[in-house]
C-alpha cells in the first residue's frame, strides 16, 4: 500500500507525504483537518 501511496504522490502538485506504515493505529489526514 505504501508503494501504490508514494507513486500516486509523485504523480500530482503534492509537495510532502509522510508514510508511518508502523504500529497499530494507522490514520488518514486530510487537508481540512482541524
Amino acid at each position: 500500500v505504501g508503494k501504490k501511496i508514494m507513486v500516486a504522490a509523485g504523480n500530482t502538485n503534492l509537495k510532502r507525504v509522510t508514510l508511518e506504515l508502523g504500529g497499530k493505529s494507522p490514520l488518514v489526514v486530510f487537508d481540512d483537518f482541524d
